[in-house]
């Protein structure tokens, strides 16, 4: 849906956005805590764009056919690890959702809505590229990979007769990018942007089996704690 190099634009400007709405930003030495465990939660909005599928019916021949996905939430948890001043490690389990606005493919139609839903825990290897210290917090931009397994995708389709698709353990991975400050009380918080991708899921229902993508790019706010 979208290309890396696309992705590492909105990226970078969401991070310089973030950073330059503090007019009294500059590069410090020292950022604070440099280790320690720190847990987080978090929402935000999730963006899926339409996905092609195969359909292949209990009975009858494979068809192609074209999946409208709306926009949606995502929500979650996390608990990483602080290993020095500038890498972290993350474990995530995410929760998100989008609305189904329509499906089509010949033998399977659905015009009445549904969602397109997925839990996935992720873990993460993360960067923070710099320091801005201000008068009450540290800010951090900060990039990273992470690799999991979708534990259950989802697609409840409204049609005429509701149908349900769904599989289990896909191997997954994401890219992330954002900014994140760390207040001298110990709260923490962030914005950030999340890439999740994984390929070719086989879905597979009471009428037969959706071979469709996964990819959705969420936008997400997070408060936590370190210690």
């Amino acid at each position: 849906m979208f290309d890396l190099i696309s992705l590492s634009r909105v990226l970078g400007l969401a991070a310089v956005s973030a950073i330059s709405l503090s007019p009294v930003a500059a590069v410090a030495a020292e950022s604070g805590a440099s280790r320690g465990p720190y847990v987080e939660v978090f929402g935000g909005l999730s963006t899926l764009g339409d996905q092609n599928f195969d359909f292949s019916p209990a009975t009858g021949a494979k068809a192609n056919g074209r999946l409208e996905v709306g926009r949606g939430w995502l929500g979650g948890a996390a608990l990483g690890y602080q290993l020095n001043e500038n890498i972290r490690v993350e474990a995530e389990m995410i929760y998100s959702r989008n609305q189904v606005k329509g499906a089509t493919a010949t033998g399977l139609t659905a015009t009445n809505g549904g969602d397109y839903a997925s839990l996935a825990i992720m873990v993460s290897a993360l960067v923070d590229v710099a320091n801005y210290e201000t008068d009450f917090a540290v800010f951090k931009p900060y990039v990273g990979v992470g690799l999991g397994f979708i534990e259950e995708v989802d697609a409840d389709l409204k049609g005429g007769v509701r149908t349900e698709f769904d599989q289990g353990g896909k191997l997954a991975y994401q890219i992330r990018g954002g900014v994140r400050w760390r207040y001298k009380s110990g709260a923490i918080a962030g914005i950030g942007l999340r890439y999740l991708k994984a390929d070719s899921l086989l879905l597979k229902g009471p009428r037969g089996r959706v071979d469709a993508g996964y990819d959705p790019l969420s936008f997400f706010a997070s408060i936590g704690w370190s210690f």
